[in-house]
């Protein structure tokens, strides 16, 4: 008894992508007061704050080019900014 087989996989495929954006975000001033003032290429969805230990604080959806963050108190905060592109994190100081 004898088992014969043959397999021949061919395959067309690229890697490749046409093209690759990357929003740009900038925050300021920094350290802030109460207002966040947000540059950026591309369309903010929402806007989450974080403590530095990880617990979600807020979460803000609809922005134009700022939050305010009057309520938080004084220490470091993360923001969790979700864009069109993608998302990015963002290390912020409240006075």
């Amino acid at each position: 008894n004898q088992v014969s087989s043959s397999c021949l996989v061919t395959s067309n495929c690229s890697l490749a992508v046409d093209s690759f954006e990357i929003a740009e975000i900038s925050l300021f001033p920094n350290p802030i007061d109460d207002i966040i003032n947000i540059k950026t290429n591309s369309n903010i969805k929402k806007v989450e704050v974080f403590e530095i230990s990880g617990r979600m604080l807020k979460t803000y959806i609809n922005i134009e080019n700022y939050i305010n963050v009057k309520d938080l108190q004084s220490g470091n905060y993360v923001l969790k900014i979700y864009t069109e592109y993608g998302v990015i994190n963002k290390k912020i100081i409240k006075k």
